[in-house]
């Protein structure tokens, strides 16, 4: 017999765009759903759970693992992204954890998400190989096997169907005007480079977060280098060269130059998560960009 549910949900910013936190009544567990720019900012991350990175705008793709420390693995994701060790870039994380976890706990809870989120196939799964079929206590993996269905319940709600009938949406429902935005990342392992941006065809935003290049070359157009030097005299960029608002530019190599620090191709230095060229993405979507 299905019995109803009682889910809190949080919107710590207000919005559903946000970090939002999910909780049950009468449940150990957690869920959050946290930006790849806000991991670092929330130190109850800091505990044992799984965890789900989603790739592509909107979401086609995602990465299951476990973790004694979330947010330590997920800041070594976006490293391993940054030294070329891993190809995909995720935008958006949802992590589940839980008082009475243990890595062995966690080990079977990651086999049977990977397992499940296959056999759903609504999305692709990055993960390569999850941890085998961990050997716990009887009582321990019907815990497990309760935990997971709770935790294929706070996906959806929190607006991906990772483990629900194939048709169903694999993102919350974009608006028709959001659906022609492109995600795209640029790096550079030489330069400490690791930026986002997203665009409509027509504007072209660096987002908040991005770490951008300290050295400036011969070819860096004026007009960039003053931006630099306003949003440094105005806090907005540290020393360690990460932004700390969103910048918009009408073109795509105006935001790579601005990145890189030196002249750039901006459609073929920006990339999306599956390899493909902003340029490719531009001129399929009927935009052409300058």
């Amino acid at each position: 017999m299905a019995y109803g549910k009682k889910i809190e949900l949080f919107l710590k910013n207000g919005s559903f765009s946000g970090t939002v936190t999910a909780e049950l009544s009468n449940w150990s567990g957690k869920a959050f759903k946290i930006s790849r720019d806000d991991v670092e900012g929330e130190p109850e991350l800091d505990d044992i759970g799984v965890y789900f990175l989603f790739c592509g705008n909107p979401a086609s793709e995602v990465y299951i693992g476990e973790s004694e420390n979330i947010r330590l693995r997920l800041k070594q994701h976006k490293a391993d992204y940054l030294s070329k060790k891993e190809k995909f870039f995720w935008d958006i994380a949802v992590c589940v954890t839980g008082r009475d976890l243990d890595k062995s706990k966690i080990k079977y809870l990651e086999n049977l998400l990977v397992n499940a989120a296959r056999d759903a196939g609504n999305f692709s799964v990055l993960t390569k190989a999850s941890s085998p079929a961990t050997k716990i206590k009887d009582s321990s993996a019907a815990e497990m096997d309760e935990f997971a269905d709770i935790v294929k319940t706070l996906t959806e709600v929190l607006g991906y169907n990772v483990f629900g009938k194939a048709g169903g949406t694999s993102a919350k429902p974009i608006p028709a005007a959001a659906k022609a935005m492109g995600q795209f990342g640029l790096s550079s392992v030489k330069l400490s480079v690791d930026a986002k941006m997203e665009t409509d065809g027509k504007t072209f935003i660096v987002k908040k977060g991005s770490r951008i290049s300290s050295v400036l070359g011969p070819s860096m157009h004026k007009a960039l280098e003053e931006i630099r030097k306003e949003m440094t005299s105005k806090g907005k960029l540290g020393s360690d060269c990460i932004i700390q608002e969103d910048v918009e530019f009408k073109s795509p190599s105006a935001a790579a130059v601005f990145v890189l620090g030196r002249s750039a191709n901006g459609k073929t230095e920006w990339a999306a998560s599956d390899g493909k060229l902003l340029g490719d993405w531009l001129k399929a979507n009927g935009a052409e960009g300058e």
